[in-house]
Order: C-alpha cells, then sequence, then structure tokens
C-alpha cells in the first residue's frame, strides 16, 4: 500500500493529511497543543486510530505510540555522530536509515521489510511516501513515521 504524507502548510501545529497513491484522503494527522509534543491520527471518517506523545524528561527524545488506545511500543533517537540512529520497541521492528535522513527501512525481526519511506525534496512542506508491504502493518508504520519526523525536529 502506497501513502502519501503531506505537511499542511499553513497549519499552526503539525499537522498532515495522508492520501493514497490516487489521491484519495486515507488518514488526517493533527498535532495537539501541550508540554510535549503529541499527535492523533484520524481515519477518513473522522475515527480516531492511534496517537503519540512526546515523552518528557529524557535525555534523548522519545515518543510513546497508541493504537486503539493501547500502547504499543516507543520511538527513541539515540546519539550519533554520521546517522540518525532510531530505536524501535514495538512488535520486534527495527529502523534503518541513510546519513542524509530522507530515507528509512522498517524491518521485522527476521529482517523483511516491512515499509519504506521516502522525503521528497523541493516541496514547500514536508512530503513523504510511505510503502507498507501489508495492510495490518500500515497503523504501526504511519506511528513510527510521525514518531521519526517529531524526533528529527527535535534536534
Amino acid at each position: 500500500m502506497k501513502l502519501i504524507f503531506k505537511q499542511r502548510l499553513l497549519s499552526v501545529l503539525d499537522s498532515y493529511d495522508i492520501y493514497d497513491e490516487f489521491g484519495n484522503t486515507e488518514y488526517i494527522v493533527k498535532g495537539e497543543i501541550g508540554l510535549s509534543h503529541r499527535f492523533r491520527i484520524y481515519n477518513n471518517r473522522n475515527i480516531e486510530l492511534a496517537y503519540i506523545k512526546q515523552s518528557l524528561f529524557k535525555i534523548f527524545p522519545e515518543f510513546k505510540m497508541y493504537i486503539n488506545g493501547n500502547y504499543v511500543g516507543c520511538v527513541k533517537k539515540r546519539f550519533s555522530l554520521l546517522k540518525p540512529i532510531f530505536t524501535v520497541k514495538c512488535k520486534g521492528l527495527y529502523i534503518e536509515g541513510d546519513i542524509f535522513e530522507l530515507n528509512y527501512k522498517i524491518k521485522d525481526n527476521c529482517n523483511h521489510v516491512i515499509a519504506s519511506i521516502n522525503k521528497k525534496l523541493f516541496s514547500f512542506s514536508d512530503k513523504y511516501v510511505l510503502n507498507v508491504k501489508n495492510r495490518e502493518d500500515v497503523l504501526h508504520a504511519l506511528v513510527i513515521v510521525l514518531s521519526i519526523d517529531a524526533l528529527k525536529c527535535n534536534k
């Protein structure tokens, strides 16, 4: 399944519209005001499916992820000199990224790619293309991608 993330250009809070490859809205992501970054993911019928929230008072930034109100894991940014390193604690998944922070792969514990994320250059706002192999992994991939984007903003 191919999804296109487009950050809303004139939004006070970080908000995204997520489209399928045909331009139909699949998901809406709304940022919230608070002491930390928080995002809620809604489907195209405005039903909340998932949310992420930043943990406060951490040396390295961390986002906790929830799907259907249940905690599913977290994403942390680790110290690294050359390329970004993110630790994912969710279903045995892990992240591999390139040195330019443009492309990522989400892999399972058998080293199979379940999703790939590519940032599009030369866009007025952040724009990502997310390719997910299986539909049942879409929400997990979404919360991981949103967490990584928010962690990159915490530089």
